[in-house]
């Protein structure tokens, strides 16, 4: 089936529940929602998984990190517009939210339009198909250049090596082989929700109404935190294979500016409470800036990051079943930190983001130990410096 092949058919669970969840209201059967978002969550494990390999293995070596982070970055711009649709004065009525859901058959409609034409993954028709004309015929299309022997010689060597070994399940991904990797993957997908960036955007708008903001300003407060994490991305994409910067860098520096602001927020929402008129103020206004503080730290690294690093140290044997782990992985511990956190909220209020802080010091210890830095490195080069860090 290949990269595009699965892409293009998962865009069946994409048509069915979005059409599902935008008729739920017209014909007054509302678990039709529940029903359609089921199967929209089929289709985003399916996304997730496939859709930064392909990006991934079309991209210049040299270019990996800023292609790969396309993938989060279309994802928070996204989000951003469905916030926007979402105004009282847009789509955000009664009558109206269900129209919310039917903007998706724009991008349904855009990728069916437009991803024939693209290629496969050259390195796909190569190691996986044993294709070497059709990849040697992608890859300069991609290119744009007739001489693609030098990134052609490369991907031989995988696919020599890919032949002593057998396409890798699920499973097998937890044997000595390939455990290490596949820790460190699910390490940085954790990271990725057991940071509380759920638990931000969830909060935002009531800080921003306990901050004194009145009528739609808590709302267009919260889009301009969806706008930092659109921009942010942005700037990440193009730093993230900077020579003196990379993912290792760029990843620990958003970790750590997240791991400060949950303290801080803990701080100023303490303050906001305070009797005082004069702390309470500092505390509120506090608290706002944080949280746009905290969204520039996640995607800094941990927001796109996670996405692509996965693909870079798995070889392609083995890079479809841990995308796939990794991006279901992703998914239960977002659902699970959703079922968990209101309660806890609930109980001790906002000192449950200390909990993010613990989370978030662990991740941190973890991540500068064994991350590798994968900027511009073939996939035996990050493998061969995850058995030196084993050895330190």
């Amino acid at each position: 089936m290949g990269r595009k092949g699965a892409l293009l058919l998962n865009n069946i669970f994409w048509i069915i529940g979005t059409a599902l969840m935008t008729g739920a209201k017209y014909v007054n059967a509302y678990p039709l929602l529940v029903i359609g978002r089921t199967i929209i969550g089929i289709g985003c494990g399916i996304a997730g998984g496939v859709g930064p390999v392909y990006i991934l293995e079309i991209s210049p070596i040299l270019y990996r990190g800023t292609f790969g982070s396309l993938h989060q970055l279309i994802f928070c711009t996204s989000l951003l517009i469905s916030q926007i649709l979402g105004l009282p004065y847009l789509l955000g009525t009664a009558e109206r939210w269900p129209l919310i859901f039917g903007f998706a058959a724009f991008p349904i409609g855009l990728q069916l339009l437009l991803l024939p034409f693209c290629p496969e993954s050259p390195k796909y028709n190569l190691v996986i198909k044993r294709k070497l004309k059709k990849a040697e015929e992608d890859l300069m299309r991609l290119r744009q250049n007739d001489d693609v022997s030098a990134e052609l010689y490369l991907m031989s060597a995988e696919a020599e090596a890919a032949k002593k070994v057998p396409q890798v399940t699920i499973f097998q991904l937890f044997t000595h082989v390939y455990l290490k990797q596949t820790l460190l993957a699910l390490l940085l997908m954790a990271a990725l929700q057991l940071s509380g960036i759920n638990a931000i955007f969830f909060y935002s708008t009531a800080i921003f109404k306990g901050a004194g903001l009145t009528g739609l300003m808590p709302f267009y407060a919260t889009l301009g935190v969806s706008a930092a994490n659109v921009i942010q991305t942005a700037i990440s994409g193009k730093l993230v294979d900077h020579p003196k910067l990379g993912r290792r860098i760029l990843e620990l520096c958003g970790l750590g500016l997240m791991f400060f602001s949950t303290l801080a927020l803990v701080g100023a929402m303490s303050l906001s409470e305070s009797t005082s008129e004069p702390l309470k103020k500092i505390g509120s206004y506090g608290s706002m800036a944080v949280i746009f503080l905290f969204v520039i730290g996640f995607a800094t690294g941990p927001g796109p990051i996670p996405w692509f690093f996965v693909s870079e140290i798995f070889p392609s044997h083995a890079r479809g079943s841990a995308s796939a782990l990794a991006s279901s992985f992703a998914w239960v511990t977002g659902f699970l930190v959703g079922i968990v956190f209101l309660p806890v909220n609930n109980i001790i209020g906002h000192y449950s983001f200390l909990i993010f802080s613990t989370m978030l010091a662990i991740i941190i210890f973890l991540t500068y130990k064994y991350m590798p830095e994968t900027k511009g490195k073939t996939v035996e080069e990050v493998e061969a410096e995850l058995k030196g860090r084993k050895r330190g």
